[in-house]
């Protein structure tokens, strides 16, 4: 007898959930199941596939019990009676466009417009690009020789500076004025960003385009 109530409580059961929210088109097992006799494979198993993405349908729950024992033979379903909502998520759209390098880059170089290709999104190199802050966009995590696809990223504005450019740093305390020239040690557009001076000195320092730093 105790063995049977163990077997029962881990026993699948249809959620008790009035609305179920699945990604794409089909419903898996694991999606409308509950249970911890059900294993990661079982809970893969495509129950039914919606018509078409964002569709809701609404199915008993008797019905939907057996569409899970088609996938599930000989398994007791047991829940409670009533209708369920099946709903569709559709997939977000990816923001941005396909790219390609028009041109080679180095390790560390910001993804500026003037360096890429619109391209169709085929695959991308896994691991080749990344998110800098101080730069504001896509920046190379390797040298990446032109023709590298990078998939949908986002690339710098053309309103920037890369890294190693000549930019003037200007001081101001009351009226004295005090320029000099630094080298940018990274990519940025319009943050603060660290530069290098002519006596070896690094620093950081706000970023004004168009203007002074």
């Amino acid at each position: 007898m105790i063995a049977a109530i163990l077997l029962a409580a881990g026993a699948p059961t249809i959620t008790a959930a009035a609305e179920v929210a699945v990604a794409g088109r089909q419903v898996l097992i694991g999606d409308v199941v509950t249970g911890s006799m059900l294993d990661a494979r079982t809970r893969a198993r495509v129950v039914a596939t919606l018509p078409r993405d964002g569709a809701s349908v609404t199915i008993s729950r008797q019905g939907l019990a057996r569409l899970v024992r088609r996938s599930l033979p000989g398994a007791e379903m047991a829940g409670p009676d009533g209708e369920i909502v099946l709903r569709s998520i559709a997939p977000a759209p990816v923001a941005g466009t396909c790219f390609v390098l028009a041109a080679p880059v180095a390790k560390g170089e910001a993804i500026t417009p003037d360096l890429v290709s619109a391209a169709s999104c085929g695959e991308s190199r896994p691991g080749s690009v990344g998110f800098d802050r101080a730069a504001g966009g896509a920046v190379a995590l390797a040298a990446l020789p032109a023709g590298t696809r990078l998939g949908h990223i986002p690339p710098l504005s053309a309103a920037g500076v890369g890294k190693g450019a000549a930019l003037r740093l200007v001081s101001v305390a009351g009226p004295v004025r005090i320029e000099r020239q630094v080298t940018a040690l990274q990519p940025s557009r319009g943050r603060r960003v660290f530069v290098r001076d002519a006596d070896g000195r690094v620093f950081a320092a706000p970023l004004h385009i168009g203007g002074t730093k």
